[in-house]
């Protein structure tokens, strides 16, 4: 067994795939005909790394802390980390690549070097390369056999073999020295290989045997932008523009320089004209550039103006469409976008990335069916493209089709070798098993993310939310303490990255919310002054709502309700508080006022005020209800105890978590017992007990009440 899949995981029913995924070789081609023409601000690179991973980290242990589900928040997270987040950013950036013209020669040449020489024009590459090869070999002059060693080298071009381009123009020199096809074309090749000294020298040998060439002077002002010489660039293509004005290759070059001089004027300047005077594939990427420029100073009309212009050159090209669609949507057009988007789709690409785009660009305009439209299309020019396949499964997440999205993360795991992605697959795959309340299954998944790599922090932290969520705390506490023992070994030389201060501040709160759950409030406590201990480290963190929020929940089960409203009332002040948290805030510090009532005068009265808060931001959440009930009922007014007892009727009679309804029937009972209805009283505990047998406090209320209603028979 090789050792590239000695650590994969084989599901049942899927055939494996040897080896791992194809990657483009690492060469450019010709940039006039071949290169790419567009690149994405916001593509994450193919191998998902670990410094990116972590964001969905940070989130899923707020959103324990905060009492919500384990799964959904891994989805979300995913799709904001690799999708740049705001769909108006996103912004295809036009190739920056120099545009060179290779120099084909054109002398006249005896009948079997031309047959060769239309083969080549044909595109026939292989016949023509053979009979190139054929011809040097016969008894030909020295200057025809140049010329077929130049085409032998541009073919070597096209095909990116540089090493070999180099090889055969050389041969071409030793035939013919100084021969101006050889030395401009070998410059090319060293301008491409980044040895810009010997592609200088090339190129001003060239210039020296013909300095009005157009061609030549191209040449040096693009080896001379790429050394950094912007103004000796500059020239170069002033002097090829006196020889040729209409020579369009110059001005874009031109433009790219003063592009990446940050002389946007004149750069609009050279690109317009490029744009006039180029045709196909260079006044399109003129037109791109323009648009390119204008989205830059937000100058969204001349950019949709360019776009459109590229669109009619190149209609069968989905990319620009794109563009064309993402500046409309940052003009507010959004049925104009969604049209582009659409002819984006129906133009097709070879581009992958397109496609990745597109489905973000559907999901974010509520059209999930066209998304995964567009992952699959991306899927079909590579099967095996993982950034495609993880969009793809994270989407289907989304859409809460979880089968859907198990299959392709077990597709993920089955192609890839035991790697990084393998495991990022096996975290997600049990992500869904979670959401599908497969928790045996996630758990399983995650023992097997830890042979990959036992030491990975992120596995426990998983793994602890997954038993978190079955209901195993103590195992769910174990994974996180494991989590924490490697984050300290790391920072003593251990191999494990260690966490961040974010990280490690979310760990901690994770296993404080843990503990008070389990009734270990000190414990909570510890945790919670490690995170204190975190804060202050510079940059210090002045405000952190979610630990004050933390620090109040410990506090109240400890009855030191003093410490408690502090922490609390520290977190109401931070406007950033959002409405769900900001609501618990207030529920809890109405609590804590009610539960110090008996010992501090005036305490009843702002637990009232904070219930009533509680009950104004959201006045369909029976907590805020129920808490306002419980408040007056304390206050032993006959008055109060009628309007509670008429809220908490209510209350039992909506929809609720049996959790909930439990405490609800708990709390009419004793509404009920006040007022000595003790048979009503008796049957509102039974409903309580009925509905949450945990629930010891209504428990020990209706032996009350049954004792109570004896002594009234």
């Amino acid at each position: 067994m090789s050792t590239g899949n000695k650590n994969r995981f084989q599901f049942d029913g899927e055939e494996a795939v040897t080896g791992g995924f194809e990657q483009s070789p690492g060469f450019s081609a010709p940039a006039d005909e071949h290169a790419p023409d567009i690149y994405y601000l916001d593509e994450p690179e193919m191998r998902f790394q670990r410094k990116s991973r972590m964001g969905w980290f940070i989130l899923a242990g707020l959103l324990l802390i905060l009492g919500s589900g384990v799964a959904f928040w891994y989805f979300k997270v995913y799709q904001d980390e690799n999708t740049a987040s705001d769909l108006n950013e996103r912004f295809s950036r036009v190739d920056q690549e120099y545009r060179d013209r290779y120099f084909v020669p054109e002398e006249k040449v005896s009948s079997s070097l031309a047959n060769a020489i239309d083969l080549y024009r044909s595109q026939e590459s292989h016949q023509a390369k053979l009979a190139f090869e054929i011809f040097i070999d016969s008894s030909g002059t020295n200057q025809e056999k140049s010329i077929a060693e130049v085409f032998l080298g541009i073919l070597a071009m096209e095909r990116g073999r540089l090493t070999l381009a180099e090889h055969h123009f050389l041969r071409a020199l030793r035939f013919t020295p100084q021969y101006l096809p050889a030395l401009v074309n070998m410059a090319i090749v060293k301008r491409k290989a980044g040895d810009y000294e010997q592609a200088k020298k090339y190129a001003e040998q060239a210039r020296d045997i013909a300095p009005r060439e157009a061609r030549v002077a191209a040449l040096l002002g693009n080896i001379l932008a790429e050394s950094s010489d912007t103004e000796g660039a500059i020239d170069a293509y002033d002097t090829a523009l006196q020889s040729d004005p209409h020579d369009a290759t110059s001005h874009y070059n031109k433009g790219l320089t003063l592009l990446r001089a940050q002389r946007l004027d004149e750069a609009i300047l050279s690109f317009s004209r490029a744009a006039e005077r180029g045709d196909g594939r260079l006044q399109l990427l003129a037109h791109a550039q323009l648009a390119q420029i204008y989205v830059s100073r937000n100058q969204l009309e001349l950019a949709r103006h360019h776009l459109q212009k590229a669109v009619s050159i190149a209609p069968d090209n989905g990319k620009y469409y794109y563009n064309l669609g993402v500046v409309e949507l940052r003009m507010g057009e959004n049925q104009a976008a969604q049209h582009s988007f659409e002819r984006a789709l129906e133009s097709g690409s070879n581009d992958i990335v397109i496609y990745r785009s597109l489905a973000t660009a559907f999901e974010n305009m509520q059209q999930p069916s066209r998304a995964i439209q567009a992952l699959q299309r991306a899927l079909y020019l590579n099967s095996a493209d993982l950034p495609s396949l993880f969009a793809l499964a994270g989407l289907y997440s989304r859409q809460k089709n979880l089968l859907q999205a198990e299959d392709v993360y077990k597709r993920i795991v089955n192609i890839t070798p035991g790697d990084q992605n393998t495991e990022e697959a096996l975290l997600r795959l049990a992500a869904v098993y979670t959401e599908m309340e497969r928790h045996n299954d996630a758990i399983a998944i995650l023992e097997k993310a830890r042979t990959l790599n036992p030491n990975e922090l992120r596995t426990y932290y998983v793994l602890g939310q997954v038993y978190d969520k079955a209901g195993q705390r103590h195992l769910a506490l174990d994974a996180w303490k494991k989590a924490i023992a490697l984050h300290e070994q790391s920072q003593v030389g251990g191999s494990t990255r260690p966490l961040s201060r974010a990280e490690e501040r979310q760990l901690r709160l994770a296993i404080g919310a843990t503990y008070v759950k389990e009734g270990a409030a000190d414990l909570a406590l510890r945790e919670y002054r490690q995170i204190q201990a975190i804060n202050q480290q510079n940059p210090p963190i002045q405000l952190d709502s979610a630990l004050d929020l933390a620090f109040g929940d410990a506090y109240l089960m400890m009855r030191d309700y003093q410490n408690a409203i502090a922490s609390l009332q520290k977190a109401v002040q931070d406007d950033r508080l959002k409405l769900p948290e900001r609501k618990r805030a207030y529920i809890q510090l109405a609590l804590a006022y009610q539960k110090q009532s008996q010992t501090v005068a005036g305490s009843l009265e702002e637990a009232r005020a904070w219930a009533n808060k509680a009950a104004r931001l959201d006045p369909l959440d029976p907590e805020p209800q129920m808490m306002q009930a419980g408040i007056l009922m304390e206050t032993e007014s006959l008055v109060d105890r009628e309007k509670a007892i008429e809220v908490l009727q209510a209350v039992t009679q909506s929809d609720l978590d049996a959790p909930v309804a439990s405490r609800a029937w708990n709390l009419l009972g004793l509404g009920y017992m006040q007022n000595g209805e003790y048979k009503r009283a008796l049957q509102a505990f039974d409903y309580a007990v009925q509905l949450d047998p945990s629930n010891k406090e209504a428990y020990q209320n209706q032996r009350v009440a049954a004792k109570n209603y004896e002594s009234s028979l």
